[in-house]
C-alpha cells in the first residue's frame, strides 16, 4: 500500500518561507548609550545622560562590539534615581560577585519544580565578550525637561521620548537583563521599593514583556548583592500583570505604549516562526490579548497570507480561519505538546470562537501531554486551567456550560492569576469545592496553598470567602487549612507584608516548622530534593529542601531572598532563636547572602528597622492595579 505522505500546512509554509529571511530591522530612533562595565563598576555617584557624555563614558552599543546587559530598575528618588547609591551599589556588587564568585545563576524555585526542562544561567555568558551596560539615567537624555513644552507645543519629538520609544529594540539588542529589586525606601521615606513594587510599575512591566518577547527571553531578579534568580517562565514572574494594567505616574503613558508593545509582539512572532517554534507561535498569538490587556490595540491575527474566506459559509469561517492561521488541519488535532486548537482559542479568550469549535464537536477535557513553558503551562493542563489564569470569565462560563470536567487544577490557574471572580465562578457555578487541590499537576498542592506560593492575597482571601459560604449552606466545614502555608509562600516566592497579615489574620502559626510528611506529595518532594543537595546536586531548591526539617516560614523567607515578608514576620512575632533540625537559626541561614540593613540589625535584636519596613509595605498600595506613584521622573518628563 502507498504511505500517506502528510502535506505541510500553510504556517509551516510560511514558516519555511521565512527561515532564511532577515525581514526589514526597524530602527531605533535614538542611539542606544551605553556604559562599559568597568566604568560602571568603578561609580560612586550616579550622573546622568549629558555628564557622562561630556566626560566621554558613554558608547554607541552595536552586538559587533559585545554583549550588552538592560538594567530595569525604580527610581528611588522623584528627581534623582538613586541619591543615596543604595540600589545602584547592589547592582556593582552583584555585577562582582556573579563574574568572580558563581558559575551559574540558579532558576528560581517555582520553575525549578515545574518545569523541569528549564535550565540555570552560565555566567560565563557575563565573561564571554566585552560588557556594556544600558541604565535609563545615563543611557537617556535626562534635561529635556527644561525645553520640553516648547518641543511638544511645536510638534517635535524631544531626544528623550525618543529613547523612551526605542526601549523594546534596546532590551532585544540585550544578551541579558536584570531587574534589580532590593528591599530599601524610597528617598522620602513614603514607599517601600522591592520586587513586589517593581513588579506593579506599568514602565518595568513593559521593560519585562519586552524581555520576555526578545529571542532570549529570560532574566534575572536581583534581590540583593548574593540573592538572585534567573526567570524563564511566566509562572514565576513576581506580581505578574499585563503592562497596561500597571501603576503609571504619567496616564497618557498607558495608551501610547499600546502600540508599541503590539510591534514588540509582532517582532517575536515573526521570530519564532523564523526559528520554527510553531508551538511558540501559537502560544503567543493568542495569548495577545492579555498581553494587551488594558491597551486600546486590537490583536492580529491574520499573520499567515493566502486564507481565501469565500471558500467558506459562515457557519465554518472562524474556525476554518483559526486553524489556518496556527497550523492545523482539524479542530480534534493535537501538537507536539498535547494542546489542541481549543487549547489556544482558550488563551484567546474569544467567546464565539469557542462556542464555533465546541459546536464542531472540540474536546475541552483533553489533557496536555507536556508542560509549555512559554505559556507557563504544566502537563495535564486542560483548557480550562489556561482559561481560569487569563481570568476569561466568559469562555470559562461557556466551557462549564459545555459540561467541561472541573477539578482543584482549575481553581489552581484562578489563583494563579489571582482572579477572585474567577473563583467564585468555578466555586458557585462550577461546583468546585474552595478545599480543592492540584492532583491532576501531580503534586497534590490545596488551591489555599497554591494562591500563598504565588502571593495571590486576593485569590486567598476569595477561597476563604467560599469555604465560609460552603459551611452557611451545610455543604463542608468553613474552615481552611492553612498549616504549611506560610512555609510555602516564603519558600516559593511573592510573599508580600499584605499576604503575611492575610495569613496571620486566618490564624496561621507565624512559628509554625515544617514538618510535612513524606506521604504528604510536598514532604516527599522536600526529601527528595534534601537528599539531591547531599548528594552534590545544588541547586536554589535542593538547598532550602535540605534546611527546612524544622524551618520556620523566617528561615524559608530569608533564604529566598523574601525580605518583605522577613521583616513583616518579625514586626509580627516570629522569633530569631528557634533552630531547624540541622541546628541553624535564622542569623546562621542569612549567612553569605548579604540581606538588607534591617534584617541584620533584627538579628542584634534591634527590630525598629524590620516595623518601618513592613509598615511601608503595607501602606504602598503597590497591591493595587492602576494607582499612580511619582518615582518615575525620567518617564514623567518625556512628552
Amino acid at each position: 500500500m502507498p504511505c500517506h505522505v502528510r502535506r505541510p500546512t500553510p504556517l509551516e509554509e510560511h514558516s519555511k518561507s521565512l527561515q532564511n529571511s532577515t525581514g526589514d530591522a526597524e530602527p531605533m530612533l535614538f542611539p542606544m548609550y551605553t556604559v562599559p562595565v568597568s566604568a560602571i563598576l568603578s561609580m560612586t555617584t550616579l550622573e546622568p545622560h549629558e555628564a557622562l557624555k561630556l566626560q566621554g563614558l558613554l558608547v554607541q552599543f552595536d552586538k559587533t562590539m559585545g554583549k550588552a546587559l538592560f538594567v530595569s530598575h525604580q527610581w528611588v528618588g522623584k528627581r534623582h534615581p538613586d541619591p543615596d547609591f543604595i540600589q545602584f551599589s547592589v547592582l556593582q556588587d552583584a555585577l562582582r560577585h556573579l563574574m568572580s564568585e558563581v558559575q551559574y545563576i540558579e532558576l528560581d524555585v517555582r520553575t525549578e519544580v515545574a518545569l523541569p526542562s528549564a535550565k540555570p544561567f552560565a555566567t560565563a555568558e557575563l565573561k564571554s565578550a566585552p560588557l556594556f551596560v544600558w541604565y535609563d539615567y545615563f543611557s537617556c537624555p535626562q534635561l529635556e525637561h527644561l525645553v520640553s513644552h516648547k518641543l511638544v507645543e511645536s510638534g517635535l519629538m524631544s531626544d528623550l521620548a525618543k529613547a523612551v520609544n526605542s526601549i523594546p529594540l534596546y532590551v532585544a539588542q540585550c544578551s541579558f537583563f536584570f531587574a534589580l529589586c532590593p528591599v530599601i525606601e524610597s528617598e522620602d521615606h513614603s514607599k517601600l521599593l522591592g520586587p513586589q513594587s517593581w513588579a506593579s510599575r506599568g514602565w518595568c512591566r513593559i521593560e519585562r514583556c519586552c524581555r520576555e518577547l526578545s529571542p532570549e527571553g529570560s532574566w534575572v531578579l536581583i534581590r540583593s548583592a548574593k540573592q538572585m534568580e534567573l526567570i524563564c517562565s511566566p509562572l514565576a514572574t513576581p506580581g505578574s500583570g499585563s503592562p497596561g494594567e500597571g501603576q503609571f505616574t504619567v496616564e497618557e503613558d498607558r495608551q501610547r505604549l499600546g502600540p508599541i508593545l503590539l510591534k514588540t509582539l509582532q517582532r517575536k512572532l515573526r521570530f519564532l516562526l523564523q526559528s520554527g517554534d510553531l508551538v511558540g507561535y501559537r502560544v503567543l498569538l493568542n495569548h495577545q490579548p492579555l498581553f494587551l490587556r488594558g491597551f486600546h490595540v486590537p490583536a492580529m491575527y491574520d499573520l499567515v497570507p493566502g486564507f481565501d474566506a469565500d471558500a467558506f459559509k459562515d457557519g465554518a469561517l472562524t474556525v476554518s480561519k483559526f486553524l489556518y492561521n496556527n497550523g492545523f488541519s482539524k479542530v480534534t488535532e493535537v501538537d507536539q505538546v498535547g494542546w489542541t486548537p481549543l487549547h489556544y482559542a482558550g488563551c484567546r479568550g474569544d467567546p464565539d470562537l469557542v462556542r464555533a469549535l465546541l459546536a464542531q464537536r472540540a474536546n475541552p477535557n483533553v489533557k496536555a501531554a507536556k508542560d509549555n513553558v512559554m505559556a507557563g503551562a504544566l502537563p495535564k493542563w486542560r483548557v480550562m486551567t489556561s482559561v481560569a489564569a487569563c481570568r476569561h470569565h466568559e469562555v470559562a462560563r461557556i466551557l462549564i456550560e459545555a459540561k467541561a470536567e472541573l477539578s482543584g487544577t482549575q481553581l489552581v490557574g484562578a489563583c494563579i492569576g489571582n482572579d477572585p471572580e474567577g473563583i467564585r465562578l468555578l466555586c458557585e457555578v462550577g461546583g468546585v469545592s474552595p478545599h480543592a487541590a492540584d492532583h491532576e499537576g501531580g503534586y497534590g498542592v490545596l488551591a489555599i496553598n497554591l494562591a500563598c506560593m504565588y502571593g495571590a492575597t486576593a485569590a486567598l482571601e476569595e477561597l476563604v470567602a467560599q469555604a465560609v459560604r460552603g459551611s452557611a449552606s451545610g455543604m463542608r466545614q468553613g474552615s481552611i487549612d492553612v498549616s504549611h502555608a506560610f512555609w510555602l509562600a516564603a519558600c516559593f516566592g511573592n510573599c508580600s507584608a499584605e499576604l503575611v497579615d492575610t495569613l496571620l489574620d486566618l490564624r496561621a502559626d507565624v512559628n509554625e516548622q515544617f514538618h510535612l510528611s513524606v506521604r504528604h506529595p510536598v514532604g516527599l518532594l522536600v526529601k527528595v530534593m534534601a537528599l539531591k543537595h547531599r548528594f552534590g546536586k545544588q541547586t536554589h531548591f535542593s538547598r532550602m529542601s535540605f534546611h527546612a526539617k524544622g524551618a520556620t516560614p523566617l528561615m524559608q523567607a530569608v533564604m529566598g531572598g523574601q525580605y518583605e515578608a522577613a521583616a513583616a514576620l518579625i514586626a509580627r512575632g516570629a522569633r530569631l532563636d528557634l533552630r531547624n533540625s540541622h541546628g541553624y537559626t535564622v542569623a546562621d541561614l542569612a549567612k553569605g547572602r548579604s540581606p538588607p540593613v534591617f534584617l541584620v540589625q533584627a538579628f542584634a535584636g534591634q527590630l525598629a528597622g524590620c516595623l518601618r519596613v513592613a509598615s511601608l509595605a503595607l501602606g504602598s498600595g503597590y497591591g493595587e492595579e492602576g494607582e499612580t506613584e511619582e518615582n518615575d521622573v525620567m518617564i514623567e518628563v518625556h512628552f
